[in-house]
Parts: structure tokens; sequence; C-alpha cells
């Protein structure tokens, strides 16, 4: 019986993924607790000073694109883009 070379990559690559997942789950387990801190204080969102940028005020964020990308003006851009960026502890 000749297999088919799916069902053959199939049966080389099962036992690979599921050797895997015990590596994962190492991997990705802390080794210890986390801290037990206090959260921070949830931010002012009606406060302007809450915000990196705000509509109709100039900022850092409305800075010119890099060289070949065209700029658009806020009133006609045609989205609104939210950028989340990275927080550290």
């Amino acid at each position: 019986m000749r297999l088919r070379p799916a069902a053959l990559l199939l049966l080389i690559l099962a036992p690979i993924v599921a050797g895997c997942q015990g590596l994962s789950h190492w991997l990705t387990t802390p080794a210890g607790a986390f801290g037990s801190r206090a959260a921070p204080p949830a931010p002012d969102y009606a406060s302007p000073g809450s915000w990196a940028a705000l509509p109709r005020q100039p900022s850092r964020a409305d800075a010119t694109p890099p060289k070949g990308i065209a700029a658009v003006a806020a009133d006609e851009a045609l989205a609104d883009a939210f950028f989340v960026h990275p927080s550290r502890a």
C-alpha cells in the first residue's frame, strides 16, 4: 500500500507535535508565584492628561510620516487608529 505524501507527512509530524505539548507547557509555565502588589489606580479617561494624543490638539502623534508615505489630514482620514503601547511594570 502506498501512502499519499500528506498522510506520510502527518505520520511523521504527529508524534513530534504531541511531544512538543509538554515542552511548550514547560516553556510557558512561570517558575514561581506572581507578586501580590496592589494594582495602580485606574486612569481618569475624562482627563486630557490621561491621553498621549487628542483630536484637534497638537502633539507628537501628529508628526510627519516617513518619506514616501503621504500624510492624511485628521478630518479627511477614513478611519481612526488606536494604538495600545506595551507597558512594563
